[in-house]
């Protein structure tokens, strides 16, 4: 405060490092609010008034890329950036490689820039001594002799000086031709960077410091692997090396889920050759076929589609016919024999026919059309053979790597996927390496910051070494930790470790200055039970200690059951509808519940495995869970591991999961439940989890939609994209423009409004709920074609410089250039599909399947009909319409009405026990098939969604006469919107014989469409 006053007292110049923000102690500073006091002026500085100079400046400098700033703050101060440009990090990389292979060069610039600054120094002197002669002479200057000795000399000096800088910038040019044949691995370099840091758009912890790139440059360039002494094949060798070297160490930082996509993002921007035009864009799903939007035609067979192609495909195949005719044509795919093997082949990307003239891309986008349950295999193949490496995956992590990468000023973070905790590894290896009496860690939360704070002033004096752990719960203290790393005077043998999760706040200047690497469970349940049993002691299962065989086994399956709970969490949104965060506090909360029951059994009473049930589903692990489909997985394990079958002295031998060697022994100890849990085997078949042979298929597509929307993410538009630019908006636009204008021509009456004319004409007092909801659906889509139009319209007016452009209109555009849906249209419609194009097919098909409704219901026959409920924008609001017009025809109230569905009888049959039956059609069925009027456990090479027959639905009151009609054999399965499971419709029975947890565990479901 006191140099803040001088400065402003003074006049004088201060600048404040390290800010985070503006302080509201600058604020009157910033806003000047100043005010006279006789001829001075004066500012208010918190308590204290003191005198304002008009030559003092103030500079707030931070090493923060995006610092918090708010509004009021950011109209008072003027941001200059000064981070890295492409441009500029190219001269530095430029620079440092000609430094590494040709220092001579790199001096020879820097002497020839020294001269040449030399010789504009000498020429302005030479001009300010001129100046200053002419200035004291006296008389007449052409009787002055010495002056025109002086202005000779000069002129002659000045003449020497313009030959010799003519002399040395042609030296310069030769000297600049030398060095330009470094210029492309410095372009790479500036390249690899830039696209490294967009990785922040789809993980804030995923930042990168410049020092840390430019290090890894260096290394590559100082490699002995590289040691061609022709120029040529040494850049060729430097620019694949360095591109690997980075793919790896990135790639380590980067969560398994996210490498695959990193490594495509690499390969689009470093090898843009492999990509024909249109290809990236077909494959993000950024176009679509402006054909077969209407529901009958999409379900037709397009011209020329192979007889060996299942019948979901028809919509993919259809856009490679539009947009790349082709390749189609090279294909040759009327020829059966020659695509059979690849249709049926478990390994499709491995098993493509002999293809000449087709590139690696092309070959995925067959698989993407064709068989898309084998696209994220196919998409690591071309990875590994564009980038020439066996695979992506970097080295599994160690601890020593880290070590020798780092430094005492450079902190190391591991993040940890949640429930995976590095601390325990890295307690051992710091044991092996340093001793731990030189080994300290602090779990940080509950007012830990001033331990952390003493503990790193210790460590760093000492050379000893600190782990502080689980920083995700205390990131609002992280900028005061970093500032005391920052400024650390420390012991060449300190080292610093840090652990957290991911969390969207933890500040980017410690991310970026941190030697990062991703810390996460190894899979599959052989690892999962060795590390809880790692946890555990052996005395806990001594039974010479605790007299209670019964609880050895109870934390055995304990710890099963856990595992299995978590392993699941692989074949999301199969096995469970989404992530939970099963932890070790649950595991430990449930041996307490083992224990608490145990402790009453031995006092002679019998386990009470309804409250043990109770407490794991309602209280623990069911705690977590918000989907009612969830909790019966949750509740068919329970009944698996926790009974009496296994418990008891009878359960010896028993095999605790059908199929795998995971038995209770007969000598409930420690290492003998280890031991057991050493012969399982490394992967886990689907069987382990009772989930079908083919939901690999289904875990290979759900993995590589995941894997294209991230890839979305960072396919980020122009910065200049908000500007408006005729040409460049003329050119993105063009494809959006060119679809609506398609599909408005071969489509009658698309955007007309008219829709309540059956409203009007109907004589009926209250209309039926079932009529209403379907004109307010066709109202919905004729006002959203409407809006669509005119903004199009609007759109057109503008480009074509007819219109003016309004802030709507540029709304629009903007939402559009980046790929996003206009939120004007969004509002209306926000279940639809993601990219515009896609959205607008969408919407159009809806308006042509509703106008068929409209036409069915003016005749009456609607609910006579077979009727899809994907042609709805709210499927679930017409099943409560019909609920609720069958509530009033029966004149029972609207809760006391159950569903029932049929699948054997028809619509007519089951009005002797419902009044409102109705048909629905065009299901989808995940994790069986529906075979002979049964649910059937699917084969390894059956497709993962398959078509089911058309279901009667209907309501009726009695409850007692629903469990009638439906029978014994069924079971209840949930339908939901699309295979990605977040929004749930409605319940449906579907005939199976056996055990119904079979099924509910088999993760089956039903969809209205096939479109995540």
């Amino acid at each position: 405060t006191n140099q803040l006053e001088l400065a402003v007292r003074f006049g004088k110049i201060l600048m404040i490092v390290e800010v985070d923000g503006v302080e509201p102690l600058l604020y009157p500073l910033c806003r000047k609010d100043l005010y006279h006091q006789g001829p001075r002026y004066m500012v208010n500085l918190g308590e204290k008034t003191i005198d304002y100079n008009e030559n003092f400046r103030l500079y707030l400098i931070t090493r923060n890329p995006n610092p918090d700033i708010p509004p009021d703050a950011a109209s008072l101060v003027t941001q200059i950036n000064f981070t890295i440009t492409k441009s500029g990090l190219e001269g530095q990389l430029l620079g440092i490689a000609i430094q590494n292979d040709q220092p001579e060069l790199e001096k020879a610039k820097s002497i020839m820039l020294n001269k040449e600054e030399d010789f504009k120094v000498q020429l302005a002197n030479l001009e300010k001594d001129l100046l200053q002669s002419l200035a004291v002479s006296e008389g007449n200057l052409l009787e002055n002799t010495t002056l025109i000795e002086s202005l000779s000399k000069t002129k002659q000096k000045a003449g020497e000086i313009e030959e010799a800088l003519k002399q040395s910038n042609e030296a310069s040019i030769k000297l600049d031709q030398q060095r330009e044949v470094y210029r492309p691995l410095a372009v790479i370099g500036s390249k690899l960077f830039f696209l490294i840091k967009s990785l922040v758009n789809v993980c804030h912890m995923y930042q990168y410091s410049l020092i840390s790139f430019i290090q890894l440059f260096k290394k590559t360039l100082t490699s002995s692997e590289i040691s061609s002494n022709d120029i040529n094949t040494r850049l060729e060798q430097l620019c694949y090396d360095i591109e690997i070297r980075l793919l790896f160490f990135i790639s380590r930082t980067l969560f398994k889920s996210d490498r695959l996509m990193y490594t495509l993002h690499l390969i689009k921007i470093m090898h843009p050759e492999q990509f024909l035009p249109k290809e990236w864009d077909i494959f993000l799903g950024s176009y679509v076929s402006t054909t077969a939007v209407s529901s009958d035609s999409s379900s037709s067979i397009p011209k020329n589609y192979p007889s060996w192609g299942s019948t979901d495909r028809y919509d993919s195949y259809r856009l490679l016919q539009e947009h790349l005719p082709l390749l189609l044509h090279q294909l040759e795919l009327e020829n059966t024999s020659k695509w059979t093997r690849f249709a049926k082949s478990a390994e499709a990307e491995r098993d493509l026919p002999s293809l000449r003239g087709i590139s690696a891309f092309q070959k995925v986008l067959i698989v993407q059309t064709f068989r898309p349950d084998r696209l994220h295999s196919a998409l690591y193949q071309f990875c590994n053979d564009i980038l020439r490496i066996e695979s992506i995956n970097p080295p599994a992590l160690s601890l020593l790597t880290l070590y020798e990468e780092s430094n005492s000023h450079t902190p190391i973070l591991l993040i940890s996927s949640p429930g995976a905790d590095p601390s325990k590894e890295l307690e051992e290896y710091a044991s092996r390496t340093v001793g731990l009496g030189s080994y300290e860690e602090l779990a940080m939360g509950g007012g830990q910051q001033e331990i952390a704070i003493q503990l790193l002033h210790h460590a760093a004096n000492n050379g000893t070494w600190l782990c502080l752990k689980n920083l995700h719960l205390v990131v609002s203290w992280l900028p005061v930790l970093e500032k005391e790393i920052s400024s650390l005077d420390c012991h060449h043998d300190f080292r610093l470790w840090l652990t957290s999760e991911q969390h969207v706040f933890f500040p980017s200047i410690l991310l970026q200055q941190s030697l990062k690497a991703t810390y996460e469970a190894p899979p599959g349940i052989k690892k999962n039970l060795q590390g809880t049993f790692d946890s555990w002691s052996a005395d806990t299962f001594d039974v010479s200690i605790t007299n209670n065989p019964i609880k050895s086994r109870l934390l055995f399956l304990l710890a099963s059951f856990h595992a299995v709970l978590q392993e699941r969490r692989n074949y999301i949104p199969q096995g469970w509808s989404k992530f939970y965060e099963f932890s070790y506090g649950d595991l430990r909360a449930g041996s307490f519940v083992i224990e608490a029951a145990t402790e009453i059994s031995k006092r002679g009473g019998k386990l009470d495995w309804q409250a043990i049930h109770g407490l794991m589903e309602d209280a623990i692990y069911g705690g977590r869970i918000d989907n009612v489909y969830d909790i019966r997985i949750l509740r068919a394990h329970l009944n698996i591991f926790f009974t009496d079958r296994l418990a008891s002295d009878d359960g010896v031998g028993q095999e605790i999961i059908l199929g795998t060697p995971l038995r209770i022994p007969s000598n409930p100890d420690y290492h003998s439940f280890k031991k057991i849990i050493s012969q399982l085997h490394d992967v886990d078949a689907p069987y382990v989890f009772a989930l079908p042979d083919n939901v690999e298929r289904s875990l290979q597509r759900s993995l590589s939609t995941q894997v294209i929307k991230l890839l979305r993410a960072l396919s980020t538009i122009d910065v200049e994209v908000s500007k408006y630019d005729r040409e460049k908006w003329r050119v993105q636009l063009g494809p959006i423009l060119d679809l609506w204008n398609q599909l408005t021509s071969t489509t009658q009456g698309l955007v007309n409004r008219r829709g309540r004319e059956i409203g009007s004409t109907n004589k009926k007092s209250v209309p039926d709920p079932v009529d209403d909801f379907v004109l307010m659906e066709f109202d919905l889509a004729s006002d959203l074609c409407a809006i669509v139009d005119m903004s199009i319209k609007s759109l057109k007016k503008v480009l074509f410089g007819t219109g003016l452009l309004t802030p709507s209109i540029q709304l629009v555009a903007t939402s559009l250039l980046s790929g996003e849906v206009p939120q004007e249209w969004a509002v209306k419609w926000d279940r639809g599909p993601e990219k515009p194009q896609a959205w607008i097919r969408e919407l159009v098909r809806k308006r042509i399947a509703l106008n068929k409704w409209k036409s069915a219901l003016s005749k009456g026959d609607l609910l006579n009909e077979a009727i899809g409920l994907g042609d709805l924008f709210n499927p679930a609001t017409f099943i409560n319409a019909l609920r609720q017009q069958t509530a009033r025809k029966l004149n029972k109230a609207i809760d006391k009405m159950k569903m029932i569905s049929s699948w054997d009888k028809d619509s007519r049959s089951m009005k002797s026990v419902c009044p409102l039956p109705c048909t629905l059609t065009n299901l989808l069925l995940q994790g069986a098939s529906f075979i002979g009027g049964y649910l059937q456990e699917p084969t390894s090479d059956a497709n993962e969604i398959t078509p089911t027959p058309s279901v009667h639905i209907g309501f009726v009151a009695d409850d007692d006469q629903a469990k009638s009609f439906l029978g014994r054999d069924v079971v209840d399965i949930p339908v939901y919107l699309n295979p990605s499971r977040e929004e749930f419709l409605m319940e449906l029975q579907v005939p199976a014989k056996g055990d119904n947890d079979k099924w509910i565990l088999a993760g089956v479901a039903i969809f209205l469409s096939e479109d995540n």
